[in-house]
């Protein structure tokens, strides 16, 4: 009986053994306690997440695919409407460019719930909130320019993000203008 346990502890080793090889060859790894792991392919580290936002040639296209409707400026004095684009059921953003360095933007968005969409996660020196009519504004920036304003009213949020930097003001007339 002994010559049977050690025989069937020495066959269980040598599988054990033969399945961490065969787990190697295939990618994958044995822990101590004899589970399996996927082991990071490198293919892994390229693979990408697809962008959800959809182009749209009009803002009405953008509202047929969001599912609201929403308010901008036509016009921003410096800047022109650039791009409108949308995630279908949750979001809609446009996009203004600056008529004197391309680099500067202006981008509006509005979507769907409470939190914050501006997608700007910077640590601003100066963060505020100020009234822009009955709504409450959170203003972000730096050195006395306005670059972020967050605000929410009903189930909808917004953001509005100035790239070269805005007055308490000019941002809070930025606000009031969108819907």
């Amino acid at each position: 009986m002994v010559c049977s346990m050690a025989a069937l502890v020495m066959a269980v080793s040598i599988m054990g053994c033969g399945k961490k090889a065969e787990a190697d060859q295939a990618g994958t790894e044995i822990s101590e306690d004899g589970a399996a792991q996927a082991a990071e392919d490198s293919e892994d580290e390229n693979t990408q997440i697809p962008n959800p936002f959809v182009d749209c040639e009009t803002k009405a296209d953008a509202e047929k695919l969001a599912g609201f409707e929403m308010t901008v400026p036509e016009q921003i004095e410096g800047y022109e409407q650039k791009l409108f684009q949308a995630i279908d059921g949750e979001l809609i953003q446009v996009f203004y460019a600056s008529q004197e360095k391309e680099e500067d933007e202006i981008l509006i968005r509005k979507g769907v719930g409470s939190d914050d969409i501006s997608g700007n996660y910077e640590e601003f020196a100066e963060v505020s909130t100020a009234a822009a009519g009955d709504l409450e504004v959170t203003l972000k920036g730096n050195d006395g320019k306005v670059t972020v304003a967050v605000w929410t009213t009903g189930s909808y949020t917004f953001s509005i993000q100035v790239d070269a930097g805005a007055s308490q003001d000019e941002m809070l007339n930025l606000v009031e203008a969108v819907q």
